[in-house]
């Protein structure tokens, strides 16, 4: 929400420049994240054109005299929308604008005493029509009038970051309200006055709303005989300043209210409307408008729609149709000015991918109470600037209005809440400078809430607003007392997100599938008419067919993710999910195990020392034993099984540890790699977590990253093709010393400059110290020790 401080002061004194007061707005709990200040300008004058002539050595260039009231300056310009008598802007000499001082100077030899100035030259209007030429001016301003102060061109705006519970402060009008009473000054709301003709609404106009929960009230008035032309400068200053581009007078005037008061309002252009009644009704399925921005929209049902009879005219809330928009010719003006559902604005809005300032509003609910005031306020402004005569009277859907809220606060309640010790007549004070109606009552207050404040629904929003009024930093600062504990994760929860870890480490992929199966994937694992993966959790309130039953296996999930990527040609997969399976318990909670499974399909990649390996039974053995090794597992075995379904019969076992089932492992039957449409060979593996769990001995410890540098050196040395690399790497690690920390070797060579029956093997040495920086001369003793032991023991030397 960007406010303009100078608009702000046409409604309440402020005391304070626009920067201390979006420090006391903060401090009272309407943040305001930024105040945009004008750039430095100084020295711009009203002027008259009293004389143009052309320029003698310039075809693009004349010569005008302009009136400043006290004097006339020539002014050299090459603006091509100059006339005489026209009223503009002038920079005289000396003054300063954005970009820069202006200095009097001859242009091709003739004297220039300033510069005329365009909207965008000032900041005011960068657009195209901005830089289009000369700002003409209105007739009425007096030559040698300030237009700093005139045009407003040193005002400050404030941009608000509202939260969503204020959105009574999307008025100009209500953070006015906040101001004065952060301040303590008073408000000077005008009187909304004018004068109505003879001719009456009724007859002029029907309104019937058949949807009165999605529009609880519809207020309709009219004005006659406007005339199409600009809005007043200040009017065009204010919406500019609120991010709005000006239009015209009637378009100007319904955005100014939706601003100045939170109420969007809409402008029919009363001639077009050919039935001259308005419906609100839902749209029928498939029906379309063409909205303002020239899009054709296809509605739903659940829309809601202003009508011309039967015809479509505005999306409520939202946005008009182009078959009632105000045009140059436009005459009269039937004003809307209503209350829709929130809930289906938002629907609305999101749906059709529209979102204004209007929904915007509509969405966070305006204040219902108001309309007829904000309506008034419409028309009074589009007789004063519009030229319109003011039909008599409103057509109302619902006058009468919900009551209001009643809220019951207690002094001490408000004390013990904010843990302070205000006295009754400061916190009684901050509620009455809100302007809400109080009557003593028992041992507290009755404040009755205005229709423009529904964040305030109970006690505790009142002692909220106590608390901002009076400071926040008013309130002490207390220390938590009672029992604290350090919260952590248990031994189990860490070992399960070190497994999730540990295989994303080792190239698996993880995913996350649905909890829910259908009975239908049984089929496909070929499972028998009694398997106990059959005894299922049977959903009442299905997503869908597909969701029927809660899983008992984790096979399902990812045979259908490695189908998913087989289609798509991505044929090299290695998957794996940890998810909770959910076995029946009869009529208690069914009971939820950590499960484990993997699937490999395809090859792994190819490295530089051979192409990639294929994934196949062993493959997935070496995960287990990794899984096994990485946690200390021990007596892991795999034993002959007695048969599943769903495995190739022969390329299948069953997982124990400890003589405990723990799951299984083997290829997928080709008839079940049928019904998933694989190619290839899938094999699979399922781990129950809680068997494997308390088998665990080693959980992998967070360890802090070194404070001081390491060392590399590499080394390539020359041994015979019968010494193996293992042994190679077992003597650099023991006669490496206690600073060795990583040893890897990264070629293998065969071949020229390399004697027959020998081989070349690069190593890359790390040394590191967690206490201090190594020196050269130990990082080299230790790299010698380690030469001098290859050459005793295997015989190997640096090449």
């Amino acid at each position: 929400m960007l406010v303009s401080y100078k608009w702000l002061e046409k409604y309440v004194d402020i005391n304070v420049d626009a920067d201390k007061l979006a420090e006391l707005l903060t401090m009272a709990g309407i943040t305001v994240d930024l105040v945009h200040h004008p750039k430095p300008i100084s020295g711009i004058v009203a002027g008259k054109i009293k004389e143009i002539e052309k320029h003698p050595n310039a075809d693009k260039l004349v010569i005008c005299q302009i009136d400043m009231g006290k004097e006339v300056l020539q002014i050299v310009t090459g603006a091509a929308n100059v006339e005489v008598g026209q009223t503009v802007p002038v920079a005289t000499v000396g003054a300063q604008l954005p970009g820069g001082k202006i200095k009097a100077a001859k242009l091709r030899g003739v004297p220039s005493f300033g510069m005329l100035c365009s909207q965008s030259e000032l900041k005011v209007d960068e657009t195209t029509e901005g830089k289009a030429g000369i700002w003409i001016l209105p007739d009425d301003i007096a030559a040698g009038t300030d237009l700093v102060k005139e045009l407003m061109l040193d005002d400050a705006v404030l941009e608000l970051d509202l939260t969503p519970n204020r959105s009574d402060c999307l008025s100009i009008i209500n953070v006015a309200r906040e101001v004065a009473t952060i301040l303590g000054t008073p408000m000077h709301l005008s009187e909304i006055e004018y004068e109505e003709s003879s001719v009456k609404i009724e007859d002029m106009a029907k309104v019937t709303v058949q949807n009165t929960a999605l529009c609880p009230r519809y207020t309709a008035r009219m004005v006659q005989n406007v005339t199409i032309a600009p809005s007043p400068l200040w009017m065009q200053h204010f919406l500019r300043t609120a991010g709005i581009r000006p239009i015209n007078n009637v378009v100007d005037v319904s955005n100014f209210v939706l601003l100045e008061w939170g109420q969007p309002l809409h402008t029919f252009d009363y001639d077009k409307l050919k039935q001259k009644e308005i419906v609100v009704r839902q749209a029928e399925k498939a029906e379309k408008i063409i909205t303002l921005d020239d899009q054709e929209r296809e509605l739903t049902k659940d829309m809601l729609l202003i009508c011309d009879g039967n015809s479509p005219v505005c999306v409520a809330g939202v946005m008009g149709g182009q078959n009632s928009g105000i045009d140059d010719d436009t005459k009269a003006i039937l004003l809307e000015t209503a209350y829709f559902n929130p809930v289906s604005i938002r629907h609305t809005s999101r749906d059709l991918g529209l979102r204004s300032e209007s929904s915007m509003r509509f969405e966070k609910g305006v204040d219902r109470a108001n309309l007829d005031t904000v309506s008034r306020r419409a028309i009074q402004l589009m007789v004063d600037h519009c030229g319109g005569k003011a039909v008599s009277g409103i057509i109302d859907s619902a006058p009468e209005l919900p009551a209001l809220t009643e809220v019951f606060v207690r002094p001490a309640k408000v004390n013990a809440v904010l843990g302070t010790g205000y006295s009754e007549e400061q916190i009684m004070g901050a509620i009455k400078s809100l302007n809400f109606k109080i009557t003593a009552k028992n041992d507290g207050y009755n404040v009755v809430i205005p229709s423009y404040r529904p964040d305030i629904t109970g006690e505790v929003d009142l002692v909220e607003e106590v608390a901002r009024l009076l400071g926040f930093d008013n309130i002490p600062t207390t220390l938590p007392y009672g029992s604290t504990s350090c919260g952590k994760r248990t031994e189990e929860q860490s070992f399960m997100d070190n497994l999730v870890d540990f295989c994303a480490d080792l190239g698996l992929n993880q995913i996350v599938s649905y909890s829910f199966n259908s009975p239908k994937e049984w089929d496909k694992l070929n499972l028998a008419a009694d398997s106990k993966l059959r005894d299922n959790v049977v959903i009442m309130n299905p997503l869908n067919d597909d969701q029927k039953v809660m899983r008992t296996t984790l096979l399902a999930g990812l045979l259908k993710a490695a189908a998913r990527n087989n289609s798509r040609r991505n044929k090299d997969l290695l998957l794996f999910e940890k998810g909770n399976v959910f076995l029946p318990m009869g009529e208690v909670l069914p009971e939820e195990k950590p499960y484990l499974g993997i699937l490999a399909m395809g090859k792994d990649d190819s490295r530089w020392y051979g192409a990639g390996t294929e994934r196949d039974f062993f493959y997935v053995k070496g995960i287990l034993e990794a899984v096994c090794g990485r946690f200390g597992i021990k007596n892991c075995e795999i034993r002959k099984t007695k048969g599943y379904a769903y495995l190739h019969p022969g390329r299948a076992g069953e997982i124990f540890i400890d003589n405990n089932y723990a799951g299984f492992i083997g290829e997928i039957h080709p008839l079940v790699a049928d019904n998933y449409e694989l190619t290839g060979k899938a094999v699979v593996m399922q781990l129950d977590l809680s068997v494997v769990y308390p088998e665990v001995t080693v959980i992998p410890f967070y360890k802090a990253l070194p404070k001081f540098p390491a060392s590399a050196r590499d080394m390539a040395l020359v041994a015979a093709l019968d010494v193996s690399a293992y042994a190679i790497e077992a003597v650099i690690k023991k006669h490496g010393g206690e600073y060795l920390k990583k040893v890897e070797l990264f070629d293998i060579y065969q071949g020229a400059q390399v004697m027959d029956g020998y081989r070349s093997l690069a190593y890359g040495l790390t040394f590191q110290c967690d206490e201090r920086t190594l020196t050269d001369e130990e990082v080299n003793n230790a790299f010698e020790a380690i030469l001098a032991a290859l050459d005793k023991e295997l015989s190997v030397k640096l090449r």
